[in-house]
C-alpha cells in the first residue's frame, strides 16, 4: 500500500486538515499524531494502526502500490470528454444586445437574428444527431448577444425540444446565459414544466451596478428590472434554478451591504451564487480577505457559492466534450462561447440537412489535445477544469498560464473547498473527522 497522489495536507492551527482531491474526503488529524504517522510526503506504514489504515483506505489517502492514479484520472476526464450518453447544443439567437457593459469582450452584431430556415436546420440537426448517437439526455441552451431579444425563436425552438424528447423519451433540460432585462409570460408558459437554468449577472449592489450594466437605448440602468425578474423567475417556473453570477473587483467587496441583502431574499430557494473577477482586473488588486469574507456571509445564509467556478469536481469544459457545440445565428459552428464568433474562428457550419460539417483539425484540438504535463502533475488535476483549449488554439498551441496560480495557494483553494462544499448533511455523507 501507498500514500495516495492526490493527498493534500493543510496545516490549519488546531490540526492537518488531509483533502484527497480525487475521492473529495477530508480527514481532520491533532497536529501530534500526524508528526508521527506521515513523513516525507508519506504515510509511515509501521506506525498506523489497524483502524486508521481502514479510515485512510476508506478515504482514498491509502491505495494499493499498482493504482497509477494520475493515468486513472486523465484516462477519466477522456472519457468524459468522448461521452455520448448526453447532447448538449448551445444556439446564439443573436449577437444583438440591448445593454452596454464596458468589460464585455463580445462584438455585438446589430439586427442579427436567426432566420426560419436557420431554426428548421437546428431543428433537422437535433433529429441527425440523435439518430447517430442515441443520447438519453438533451440540453438546449441559449447565449448571444442577449438570447431573450429573439424570444420568438428561442420559443419555437423549446417547443420542438420538448415533443421531441417526449416523443424519444429523453430527459430534457433547457438553460439560459441571459442579462435577465428580457422575460416575458411567452417564455414562462413555454418553460413552466421543463426543467430550466439560468445564469444571470450582477454587479454589486444597486448604484455600482447601474454604473456598469446600462441599456443602450436610454443609459438607464437595470438593477431593478432583473432582480424583479430574477424574483418572477423563482416565482413562475417552478422547475427553474438560477446561477446569479456576481462580477466582482475592488469597489464590490468594499460595498457589499445592499448586494448582501438582496441575496438575502433567497435562502430555500433555487439560487446559488458564483463570485468571478472582472477579467481586466489583476488577482494583485483584489482584497482575499475581504472576498472570503463575502462568501462566507453567503454561506451563512444558507445559499450555495462559489468562487471563479471552483470547486468543479470531475469536470471537464463543455467546449472539449465531443458531444457538444455551439451553433451561431448564421449557422456558423463553434466549440466554445468565450470568444467574438468571427466567420474565420469556427469550427464548422450547419448545413440546410441539419448535418455540422467539421474543420476537423479545429475539432481535434478541442476534444483530443492531451493535458500538459504541468497539469497531469498537479493535485489539484481531479478537482479542476485544467487548461483552456480555446486558450491553447488562440495562442498558437502555447498552453496558458493556470488559473490556480492567479487566484490563490493550493492551500487556501482546499480550505475553501473544505467550507463552501460542507453543508452539515454533506459533512455526514462525505466528510470523515477523527481525532488520531
Amino acid at each position: 500500500m501507498k500514500t495516495s497522489y492526490y493527498c493534500i495536507p493543510v496545516d490549519v492551527g488546531s490540526g492537518v486538515l488531509l483533502f484527497n482531491s480525487l475521492t473529495r474526503a477530508f480527514l481532520l488529524l491533532a497536529p501530534a499524531r500526524f508528526a508521527e504517522i506521515y513523513a516525507n510526503g508519506e504515510f509511515v506504514q509501521d506506525v498506523l494502526t489497524d483502524s486508521e489504515r481502514n479510515m485512510l483506505t476508506k478515504n482514498g489517502f491509502w491505495v494499493s502500490d499498482d493504482m497509477d492514479e494520475p493515468a486513472i484520472v486523465v484516462s477519466a476526464r477522456q472519457q468524459v470528454r468522448l461521452n455520448k450518453r448526453s447532447y448538449q447544443l448551445i444556439v446564439n439567437p443573436t449577437l444583438d444586445c440591448n445593454l452596454c457593459c464596458w468589460y464585455c469582450y463580445e462584438n455585438h452584431h446589430a439586427g442579427s437574428r436567426l432566420t426560419p430556415e436557420m431554426v428548421e436546420r437546428i431543428k433537422k440537426h437535433i433529429d441527425l444527431k440523435y439518430q447517430e448517437d442515441k443520447f438519453e439526455s438533451f440540453n438546449l441552451s441559449f447565449f448571444g448577444g442577449e438570447p431573450l431579444l429573439a424570444t420568438p425563436e428561442v420559443v419555437e425552438l423549446i417547443g420542438f425540444a420538448q415533443h421531441y424528447c417526449d416523443e424519444k423519451s429523453l430527459k430534457l433540460t433547457v438553460g439560459f446565459t441571459t442579462n435577465g432585462t428580457v422575460l416575458s409570460e411567452r417564455l414562462y408558459d413555454a418553460l413552466r414544466d421543463t426543467p430550466t437554468t439560468f445564469q444571470i449577472t450582477l454587479d454589486g449592489h444597486r448604484d455600482k451596478h447601474n454604473a456598469v450594466r446600462k441599456f443602450k437605448a436610454n443609459g438607464n440602468g437595470t438593477f431593478d428590472v432583473i432582480t424583479r425578474n430574477i424574483i418572477n423567475i423563482l416565482n413562475f417556473l417552478p422547475k427553474a434554478s438560477i446561477t446569479l453570477r456576481i462580477n466582482y473587483d475592488v469597489q464590490t467587496l468594499s460595498e457589499p451591504d445592499t448586494l448582501l441583502q438582496f441575496v438575502s431574499n433567497f435562502k430555500g430557494k433555487n439560487l446559488t451564487v458564483s463570485l468571478h473577477r472582472v477579467w481586466q482586473v489583476s488577482p494583485d488588486e483584489i482584497d482575499r480577505e475581504a472576498l472570503f469574507d463575502f462568501m462566507v456571509q453567503i454561506k451563512n445564509m444558507g445559499i450555495g457559492v462559489s468562487l471563479q467556478g471552483f470547486p468543479l469536481g470531475m469536470y471537464t469544459c463543455y467546449a472539449d466534450k465531443l458531444n457538444a457545440c455551439v451553433v451561431n445565428y448564421n449557422g456558423d459552428v463553434f466549440k466554445c462561447t468565450a470568444r467574438d464568433f468571427k466567420s474565420e474562428s469556427r469550427c464548422g457550419t450547419l448545413d440546410a440537412s441539419g448535418m455540422i460539417v467539421w474543420n476537423n483539425s479545429k475539432l481535434q484540438a478541442h476534444c483530443f489535445s492531451p493535458l500538459p504535463e504541468r497539469c497531469q502533475q498537479c493535485k489539484l488535476l481531479p478537482q479542476c477544469a485544467s487548461f483552456c483549449s480555446q486558450n491553447t488554439i488562440d495562442s498558437a498551441g502555447e498552453p496558458q498560464g493556470c488559473a490556480l496560480d492567479q487566484q490563490s495557494t493550493i492551500d487556501e483553494y482546499v480550505l475553501m473547498n473544505y467550507y463552501l462544499m460542507q453543508t452539515k448533511s454533506e459533512q455526514e455523507a462525505r466528510t470523515s473527522e477523527a481525532t488520531m
